[in-house]
């Protein structure tokens, strides 16, 4: 792991998890479900990942484990409802666990909710994108900064 995490909550126990797959109809992939036992609701140090070629997000926090259903509950009309939000992200956006495919992270943009993009093959792949975020490594490009 890249960032470091603070004040996870309480970890969570095999039989809550087991009755949560249960309510899902899904199983989670055992990466993220250790990672429930330990780092649950975790907030993870400034960070950012690449969400694609020419943008990045960073996670604000992860999900805790009492809050997922209800995060699940806001998406469930989008594509994103047959996923598991399981991180918020910059900009009110999320991270989500894909149930129909149980590896696959994804993106859920709240502007183009149709479209989720793949992030990671495995919840630990993910975890290994994020980055601490440091200000100094910022390009700007000329003309875009302007003095008050």
């Amino acid at each position: 792991m890249r960032v470091t995490l603070r004040n996870p909550k309480q970890g969570v126990s095999d039989k809550e998890i087991a009755a949560l797959e249960a309510r899902l109809g899904a199983r989670l992939p055992e990466d993220y479900k250790a990672f429930l036992g330990i780092h649950n609701g975790s907030v993870p140090e400034t960070n950012v990942f690449k969400v694609n070629a020419v943008r990045d997000s960073g996670v604000n926090q992860f999900i805790p484990f009492k809050d997922l259903l209800r995060q699940r509950a806001l998406v469930a009309d989008a594509p994103a409802g047959k996923t598991l939000p399981i991180a918020w992200a910059e900009g009110g956006n999320l991270v989500c666990l894909d149930l129909r495919n149980g590896d696959a992270i994804l993106f859920w943009d709240h502007e183009d909710p149709e479209h989720p993009t793949l992030l990671a093959r495995g919840f630990d792949r993910f975890v290994e994108l994020l980055h601490p975020f440091d200000v100094l490594s910022m390009k700007l490009k000329p003309g875009r900064v302007r003095r008050p």
